[in-house]
This record gives C-alpha cells, structure tokens and sequence, in this order.
C-alpha cells in the first residue's frame, strides 16, 4: 500500500516538474547481491538497526545510479566556451609568434 501511493506521488511530481529527471532503481536486488550476515553485508547499515544504509552502503547505491544514469552530456555553452577559449589561446600565441619575428 505505502509504495502504491509512494509511486503515485512520484509520479504527479514528475509530470509537474519538467526540469527535474527521476531514476527508478531498484536497491534491494542490489543489496540482496550480499550474502546475508557477513561482514559485507553488515557493512552496509548502520550498526544501530541493520535497516538504514551506512556510508559504505551509500557508496554502492551512488555507484549502481550514477552507471545507470551514464556520463553527463556537457552543454553547448560549455562546448562554445570552451572553442573561444582555445581560439583565444592560439590568437594570443600568434600574436606574439608576429611580435618576436
């Protein structure tokens, strides 16, 4: 019941919000990955409740997103300043290649 309505929260909210990208990702097949009680295992948790992810815990689940997500496409403001950093550049450079000739 409670991940019906989770679901249809999240689901309203996007519709809402087209500047904000949600990712689905299943974390307990990722942590069911780890053979219950080891030391792998308890690592990732919190001693205090075995429930709530530890930073090792953490670590894994921002790995498994960011893999699924993929590498960020820069933005084409970020490639054209970076071309009319690089003309400045080779402009400056040819300058005062003609200055010492």
């Amino acid at each position: 019941m409670f991940n019906d309505e989770l679901a249809a929260i999240l689901a309203a909210f996007g519709e809402n919000h087209d500047d904000i990208n949600l990712f689905e990702m299943d974390v307990f097949s990722l942590i069911n990955l780890y053979q219950v009680e080891t030391q792998e295992w308890i690592d990732l948790f919190w001693e205090e409740d075995f429930f709530h992810p530890s930073a090792v815990g953490h670590d894994i689940i921002f790995r498994e997103a960011a893999a699924a997500i993929g590498e960020p496409v820069p933005e084409p403001a970020t490639v054209l300043l970076l071309g009319l950093g690089i003309q400045g550049v080779a402009g400056i450079s040819r300058k005062n290649s003609n200055r010492s000739a």
